[in-house]
């Protein structure tokens, strides 16, 4: 998920924000996009999810 998403520069205000996700399975997705979220000034404070997928072994 390295890369996957990404800020247009001068486009969002910053500040505090709370990630929500309807899916978690390895949580790649929610630490991927808080990633990109800190690295242009947000600050994340947590996340909330709907539902954890077990895991297929």
């Amino acid at each position: 998920m390295r890369g996957a998403f990404g800020i247009a520069e001068n486009i969002y205000p910053r500040g505090d924000l709370i990630l929500i996700d309807d899916v978690v399975t390895t949580g790649a997705t929610v630490s991927e996009a808080a990633r990109a979220l800190n690295s242009h000034g947000f600050t994340v404070l947590g996340s909330v999810t709907a539902c954890v997928a077990q895991p297929l072994r």
